[in-house]
Formats: structure tokens, sequence, C-alpha cells
């Protein structure tokens, strides 16, 4: 019995091809015992089923060959085993369930309840048996094919991903010092009983950023941006590995994708900070340079992390409007 292992079958297999030639053994002397007329013909259909469990032996035949023979002989087995075994054979099945669709698991699962405890007709119960056992096998196919295919996409777009993050990382890191510094000499060189308060010299720096002297690549400006696309990038990634619906052919879809939504994050970032610089948003931003910088850069990173921040700033927009338009009104009246 043993000499047929070899290291290309797992041991799952093998066992569950031990179990098989034991079913093989038992439907034998079922068949056997048989004085009808169909006895003939099901002894012959279990010389075949034995033919198939010899080639699922043979060292030889590659595994997913022999996965599916086992698959047709333990759903053909269903016709001849003794009625005792098929309530083994309705566990496994169902332990396979979670293969299936859950309305193909739903409806299934009635369809067996009628057959419990010996009810129903005997024949049907077993055409119902070997034909759920393919149907299980052809859904646990489809399964590990959509698991592999996901596997390898999250793989390539958590890569993707990845690369975009420390990219957008170490330029923030490489602009982020200098616009810290920027900002300081701003607030030094303001009076400290000027008009000027730090946030609005933030924004003094923000609106500067297309001047002779402050280019875009080391603005305050892009400090801001890239901030809202590394908030944006920490959402994508996690968004992606929860991804259900992950395939190879969607892959060129999501690339797009994650490079809009941290465009959108650059854009809510831009649009929080505005807010929060004109008092739109009621969010007081401490005194003094670097604090200012820092906490816009907070509020940076957040907008583009939650798209709720970003409602918020454009709700807080719509209700200041709203109400500036409803002061002439009641002027008037």
């Amino acid at each position: 019995m043993m000499g047929w292992r070899t290291p290309h079958i797992d041991d799952d297999l093998l066992r569950r091809i031990d179990g098989v030639h034991s079913e093989l053994v038992q439907a034998r002397i079922h068949i056997g015992q048989r004085a009808d007329a169909e006895g003939e013909p099901a002894a012959k259909a279990l010389n075949e089923l034995d033919s198939w469990l010899a080639q699922a032996r043979h060292p030889d035949t590659p595994s997913e060959e022999r996965l599916r023979l086992v698959t047709k002989i333990d759903a053909e087995l269903c016709l001849y085993e003794p009625a005792e075994l098929l309530k083994a054979d309705h566990v496994r099945i169902e332990d396979r369930f979670f293969r299936l669709s859950e309305t193909a698991r739903a409806k299934w699962t009635s369809i067996l309840k009628e057959y419990d405890g010996g009810k129903g007709d005997e024949g049907e119960y077993r055409q119902l048996l070997r034909s759920l056992t393919y149907e299980v096998a052809q859904a646990g196919a489809n399964f590990d094919r959509l698991t592999a295919a996901r596997r390898k996409t999250v793989l390539w777009i958590t890569g993707f991903t990845l690369v975009i993050l420390l990219v957008l990382g170490c330029w923030f890191l490489e602009v982020f010092p200098a616009s810290v510094a920027a900002v300081s000499a701003l607030s030094a060189a303001t009076p400290a009983s000027g008009a000027r308060t730090a946030p609005e010299a933030v924004y003094a720096i923000v609106r500067s950023m297309t001047s002779s002297r402050e280019t875009l690549w080391n603005s305050p400006t892009l400090s801001l941006l890239l901030a809202g696309m590394l908030g944006a990038m920490v959402f994508i990634f996690w968004s992606v590995l929860s991804e259900e619906k992950l395939r190879p052919e969607n892959t060129w879809p999501l690339v797009l994708s994650i490079l809009v939504r941290v465009g959108f994050g650059a854009l809510y970032a831009f649009v929080s900070v505005i807010g929060v610089l004109t008092g739109l948003v009621p969010l007081k931003v401490p005194s003094g340079g670097e604090k200012a910088f820092m906490f816009l850069t907070l509020v940076a990173v957040a907008a583009g992390l939650s798209d709720k921040l970003f409602s918020k700033v454009i709700g807080g927009i719509m209700e200041h409007k709203k109400e500036t338009n409803a002061k002439p009104d009641q002027q008037e009246r």
C-alpha cells in the first residue's frame, strides 16, 4: 500500500486516496450483496472507479489530474456506497460550502435538510450528493484560481503603492525643512506689533509661490501639497489591501485610480489649508511661524487622509457663503 507514496503527492491527498480506497472496498461489498439486475452494471462502474484510483496513485500522474480523479471517484461513489456512508459525504461536502456563493450555499443547505434523518428518496439523495460534489469541486477550483490571481495583483499594487509613497515621502522630507526655514524667516521679519499674524504670514508665503525668489520646487505650498498626497497614499494603501475584487485585468485601472486619488489628496490639502487661513474653517492656528506652518501641514495630511475633513471644509465655506448672502437681506428689512 505504501509503495506508491512519493514526495510529489501531498499528505492530505494521500490520506484522501486511502479513504477513497476504503470506500471502494465497502461499495464492492455492498454491491456484491445485491441480487437485482442493477448489481452487474454497478460492479462494472466500480471497476472503472478502481482504474481511476490506480491512475491517481501512479507517481507520474500530475497533481491536478490526481485531484480531478479523486473528485470523480468521490462523486460517483455516492451512487454505490452503503447508505450509512452518505451522511459522511454530506458532512464532508458541507465543510467545503464556504467556496460556494452565499446564494448557492443557502439553497443547497435548504435542499439537503429535506433528506436529514433518512427522509426523502434515497436515490434522489445519492444523485444530489453526486452533483453537489462536482459543483463544490468546481467552486473550489475557481476560488483557488481567483485567490492566486488576487494574491499576485495585491503584491504588484502594494509594491507600486509603496514606491509612490517612498518617492513622495523622500520629496516631502527634502522640501519640508526649507519650507519651515522660509516661514521662520518671514515670521522673524514681521514686527511683533505688526498687523499680520502668524497665519497671515504663512498665507503670504503660500501666495508667493510664483514669485521670483520662491520657486514651486522649494515652496511651502509644495510641502502642503505633498503632505496631502502622503495622507491620500496612506488611505489608498489600506483601501487597496481590503479590496476584494482585485484581479489582474483590474491592475491598470487601479494604478490610474491611485494616481488620480493622489492628485485629489493634494487638492483636498490645498483647499483645506486655504479654508483654515481665511477663517472659513473654525480652526485656531497657533501663533509663531514654525508652529503655524506645522499645524497647517497636519491639516493637509488629514485632508488627504480623510474625505470627511474635506467635506467639512466645503461645508464650512458654503455655510459662510449663506451667512454672507443673508446679511444684506437682514439689513434691507
